[in-house]
């Protein structure tokens, strides 16, 4: 052996560690030196975000609106039959300039025309200015 180890060879442990003066850490405090640091707290959502894609509102043509406005008419006239429909409309995103188009199918309630509002029975509630385009067997005639 070494003349410089000498005089630690016969010290106890906890002598030589300094284990008599600081306790010995838990598992859970060891573990937590070892966690992934994020330096950029937030900076995965934010990318995220970045990425989703968004679509601008169409504007509908003459054609769109006058077929709509049929459409909307015949649902005044029968309302009171709580028909079925499928529709696309726009929903605006709550963080980007633009949206999505979303389909729905429902069971129409009733129509404010006040508020141009369409409300189903699911509680959901749909402007008019942002349907696109509309379905039901009410816009079926048969010849």
């Amino acid at each position: 052996m070494s003349k410089d180890n000498q005089d630690i060879i016969n010290m106890d442990y906890s002598e030589v560690t300094g284990r008599s003066r600081h306790p010995r850490m838990s598992m859970i405090a060891r573990a937590a030196q070892f966690a992934p640091f994020a330096a950029l707290t937030g900076f995965d959502e934010s990318i995220s975000e970045s990425i989703r894609l968004t679509v601008a509102k169409e504007p509908l043509s003459e054609i769109e609106e006058s077929r709509l406005n049929a459409q909307m008419n015949l649902l005044l006239a029968h309302v009171k039959e709580e028909p079925e429909l499928s529709l696309v409309y726009f929903v605006p995103d709550e963080y980007k300039q633009g949206g999505a188009y979303v389909r729905y199918k429902g069971r129409l309630k009733r129509i404010e025309t006040d508020t141009r509002q369409l409300f189903f029975e699911d509680q959901t509630v749909i402007s008019f200015d942002d349907i696109e385009s509309m379905d039901s067997d009410l816009f079926r005639v048969e010849i």
